[in-house]
């Protein structure tokens, strides 16, 4: 299907050259040119994009470099405690803000639509393999459906079947559901907007006891059940095992990923290293490495353990991601403990 039968409500943008023609059907939509300057962090690139991905909003991508840039990973060799809670990684959201909604009409020639591409992969086939016109493809089953690339939780309604592309890229045909289905247990208003909330962050401050665990697990059910979401797609964070293990057991028949902030941590170390999990270092091996590094000039007392300062002072520094230097120049008992890091 090509570019003239997308539905607007899709918002579909499309990618050019940086000096090749606008199609037809975006002429006069605004236009970003990403760039070398677009790379940086907070560039007026990435927020113009961000914006009109979120209000489903065509835009005209100006494709000014080799999109591999910022298709490869990327790292950075900096000290943790360097980076504010607003560090991001640049290249990675800028390479899905391009690709997510947006055409590729840098060939001058037809518009590309690469989910569509990407779901014949799958089973489906283009309109013109044998399909009807009314969708991006047609599925193995006979739907038609077009394939979505927006905010997953402001679906388009009444344009007929979608199959969004977070599934397409874990492997899927799943069709979304139709709008509207609420949670069936009963919940208190404040509670449900929680549950039901679309796209976009939400933050619920809430005191003990007042049932914050439920709307986590009804939040989960909500998005598996009645939106449709890939068990693959969506991941609920615990502070600890036994939050963890109670929204595990309380959404037993869904088999949701649930895992605590360090086993989150600790999986993205994992596929750091080609998926060869890293060795936990316990209490003794670090006592045996700081006994080690420990400077000479640290005298030892009888009947004290001159270790336990730096367990604790180590342990601020890498939990409150805090300059060792600033740590040790706050205590009087840890001496050389920046250089021990």
């Amino acid at each position: 299907m090509g570019a003239e039968g997308s539905p607007p409500e899709f918002g579909r943008g499309v990618i050019v050259g940086p000096t090749g023609p606008v199609p037809a059907q975006w002429v006069g939509a605004p236009e970003v040119v990403v760039d070398d300057e677009a790379l940086q962090p907070a560039s007026e690139a990435i927020d113009h994009l961000h914006t009109a991905w979120l209000a489903r909003r065509p835009v005209v991508v100006r494709l000014a470099i080799d999109p591999a840039r910022f298709r490869a990973a990327s790292a950075r060799t900096v000290e943790p405690w360097t980076l504010t809670p607003r560090t991001e990684c640049t290249d990675d959201r800028l390479h899905f803000l391009v690709w997510a909604n947006n055409y590729d009409a840098r060939d001058g020639v037809e518009p590309i639509w690469w989910w569509a591409r990407k779901a014949t992969r799958l089973g489906a086939s283009l309109p013109g393999d044998g399909g009807v016109g009314g969708g991006d493809v047609t599925l193995p089953d006979g739907t038609v459906a077009w394939v979505d690339g927006g905010p997953r939780g402001s679906v388009p309604t009444g344009v007929g079947a979608v199959v969004h592309a977070d599934s397409v890229d874990l492997g899927r045909l799943r069709v979304v559901p139709p709008p509207g289905a609420s949670p069936a247990i009963e919940l208190a208003d404040d509670q449900r907007g929680a549950v039901i909330h679309g796209a976009g962050p939400a933050r619920v401050i809430a005191p003990a006891g007042s049932g914050k665990t439920r709307v986590l697990t009804e939040r989960l059910r909500h998005l598996l059940v009645d939106r449709g979401y890939d068990r693959d797609g969506v991941l609920a964070v615990a502070y600890n095992v036994r939050a963890r293990d109670e929204l595990s057991a309380r959404t037993a028949d869904l088999r949701p990923r649930v895992q605590t902030l360090n086993g989150m941590g600790y999986e993205v170390l994992a596929a750091a290293r080609g998926g060869n999990a890293p060795r936990i270092a316990d209490e003794r091996d670090l006592r045996r490495l700081i006994d080690r590094l420990l400077p000479a000039r640290r005298q030892r007392r009888a009947n004290t353990d001159p270790i336990a300062p730096y367990l604790e002072a180590l342990g601020i520094a890498r939990q409150a991601l805090r300059d060792p230097a600033e740590v040790e120049a706050a205590r009087d008992d840890v001496p050389g403990l920046a250089e021990i890091f």
